[in-house]
């Protein structure tokens, strides 16, 4: 979404190519200005810096935007995993680990912890909703 046209208040996505396809008359050059798209209450969008990862969270990007600090921008936000998600994620972080478990290594105890523990996580009480991650070991 490049655009956004508000209609009754609510914000619509839109494009250049709409713009242009309602305003056939009306030449606004490579890219209308601010000011023209502003008089058929079109206004560009801008999307925001996507935040840090939160471990047991994704991060999804809005479908519209809001109107924040006086221009629309599209926001992200951490939502947390499904109980599927959490399972795949748990396991991608044990098989990260799998190489700690070699035949020819002996594991230490917080890496034999850590490990433990994220096996355990589908056993926790607030299982998916609230997950305590294991801190990995130095």
């Amino acid at each position: 979404m490049q655009l956004v046209k508000i209609i009754d208040g609510q914000p619509i996505p839109y494009t250049y190519e709409r713009f242009r396809k309602d305003n056939p008359f009306t030449s606004y050059g490579i890219h209308p200005s601010s000011s023209q798209l502003k008089e058929q209450d079109v206004y560009k969008v801008m999307v925001e810096v996507e935040p840090a990862e939160i471990t047991g969270f994704k991060i999804v990007l809005a479908s519209l935007p809001t109107f924040k600090d006086g221009a629309w921008v599209l926001c992200y936000s951490h939502v947390a995993l499904n109980e599927d998600e959490v399972r795949e994620f748990r396991n991608q972080e044990l098989s990260k680990t799998d190489w700690m478990a070699v035949s020819d290594r002996t594991l230490t105890n917080s890496e034999l912890a850590y490990r433990q523990a994220l096996r355990d996580i589908p056993q926790q009480e607030s299982f998916p909703d609230n997950i305590t991650w294991p801190t990995k070991p130095e």
